[in-house]
């Protein structure tokens, strides 16, 4: 991977961990926790 490649992938997710955040702050609770959830069984998968 070439610096410019990382660069672009930083600011991709950087860009889509920003829309996320838009969308989860107006979430429920219940809809945080499932999400939070569901994120936790990923990592432990």
């Amino acid at each position: 991977m070439t610096s410019t490649d990382l660069q672009a992938t930083v600011a991709h997710m950087g860009a889509a961990a920003r829309a996320a955040s838009t969308h989860m702050a107006a979430a429920s609770a219940a809809v945080k926790n499932a999400a939070l959830l569901a994120l936790a069984r990923l990592l432990r998968s």
